[in-house]
């Protein structure tokens, strides 16, 4: 474009004034009278506000699946005890299932279960026998739940005798007395029993079924618990390995293992770090 006779050149402003002004130009503006705040503050404030302390964060819902395994197993519940009884085996089957439903829904629903499974251990007693394989899963059940909301000393001494019956009953290393087993070690955080339940769910279910999974986990966390951070990073390496080749990737199981060996390695780091906080900061004197 050319310029016209007498037209004076526009006079240029420096590149960080122009950016200035086009900065301000975009800037939002505050409603009237009131002064302009950012969105986001820098400084967020730590302490109670003026009007009183934040509200409280609401629960986290329960996962859909749990929900809606919650609901089924109430429909199941329900229709057993119309059709068949509320003392049928099939009826008291179901009771179990819906307990083991409810336990992950919550502090309302693990209350709810610790009732449930105590009401079918007491029928099961009566219409199976308590040395029954079915009383035996729910009186395991009913310690899973109590451990869960708090009462160990109760679940161990369930688990202890569910041990003892299933022994006499079923043998060391049936499939049906290897939970407790399992949760027993898990309550002590004992490594030699969780190393020898491991070794007979690896025999007789195999290293890819759920059990051995879940058992090797322990595993890893009891040597975590005793300090042994590079024993604990190799068992749960296998469980990863096992895992994610017999149940998939995107199983829960193996979600879980891989959660629990970021962690192991994120807490190696720490204690292997100069100057973390698992470190020593001792520094020795140099000769003069």
């Amino acid at each position: 474009m050319q310029r016209a006779v007498g037209q004076r050149r526009p006079r240029l402003r420096p590149l960080g004034q122009a950016e200035e002004q086009v900065r301000r130009h975009h800037r939002p503006q505050a409603p009237a009278g009131r002064p302009h705040q950012r969105s986001t503050p820098r400084h967020r404030a730590t302490g109670p506000s003026p009007a009183g302390p934040p509200a409280a964060r609401p629960r986290r819902p329960p996962p859909r699946h749990v929900a809606q395994a919650a609901a089924f197993s109430e429909r199941a519940l329900a229709g057993g005890e119309r059709l068949l009884g509320p003392d049928n085996p099939d009826t008291l089957t179901s009771r179990n299932h819906l307990a083991g439903a409810l336990q992950g829904t919550g502090a309302s629903g693990l209350e709810r279960a610790v009732g449930l499974y105590e009401r079918t251990l007491a029928e099961s007693e009566l219409v199976l026998g308590p040395e029954h394989p079915r009383t035996l899963l729910v009186r395991n059940n009913l310690a899973d739940a109590l451990s869960q909301s708090g009462e160990c000393e109760r679940a161990v001494a369930l688990w202890e005798s569910v041990i003892g019956d299933a022994r006499r009953v079923l043998g060391d290393d049936h499939p049906d007395t290897l939970p407790a087993r399992s949760n027993l070690a898990r309550a002590h955080r004992s490594v030699e029993a969780t190393e020898s339940v491991l070794a007979d769910c690896v025999r007789v279910l195999g290293p890819g079924h759920p059990r051995t999974l879940t058992t090797r986990r322990d595993l890893a966390r009891a040597h975590r618990a005793a300090g042994a951070l590079p024993e604990a990073m190799a068992v749960c390496e296998r469980a990863v390995r096992d895992s994610t080749r017999k149940l998939g990737d995107d199983h829960p199981i193996t979600r879980t293992m891989r959660g629990e060996l970021a962690s192991l390695g994120r807490k190696l780091v720490t204690m292997t770090t100069p100057y973390g906080p698992g470190a020593s900061h001792r520094v020795g004197r140099t000769a003069d």
